[in-house]
């Protein structure tokens, strides 16, 4: 859930990807209700519900997780493992918010 302790970094972070800071925040509420924590069967974890392939394409997994990544579908044991590296790499929204996020929206907007 959303903590206006989160306004100052989401400002900054708007700003670094020259954003709008609504776009950003209604993105982040869509996809998980600002819960770090949020998962689905499909394997998306995190803020903005990040694919395991999304993962390994950023590089924001380590090499041998992201070996394990078949294109397709991805196993259910791999699904989970790509959660628990996830969370214990990026715990919470500040994490997320300052690594993933960034680097996903920073990238995507280069194309």
């Amino acid at each position: 859930m959303y903590s206006k302790d989160y306004d100052s970094l989401l400002d900054s972070q708007a700003k670094i990807l020259g954003m709008n800071r609504e776009w950003l925040y209604n993105v982040i509420m869509l996809e998980s209700a600002w819960n770090p924590l949020a998962y689905n069967k499909s394997g998306a974890v995190g803020l903005i519900q990040f694919m395991p392939q999304t993962l390994k394409d950023y590089g924001l997994l380590s090499p041998a997780l992201a070996a394990r990544i078949p294109t397709g579908i991805v196993p259910e044991d791999v699904k989970q493992a790509v959660r628990a590296e996830f969370l214990s790499k990026f715990p919470d929204v500040r994490a997320q918010l300052l690594e993933p996020v960034t680097t996903y929206f920073k990238r995507y907007r280069s194309y």
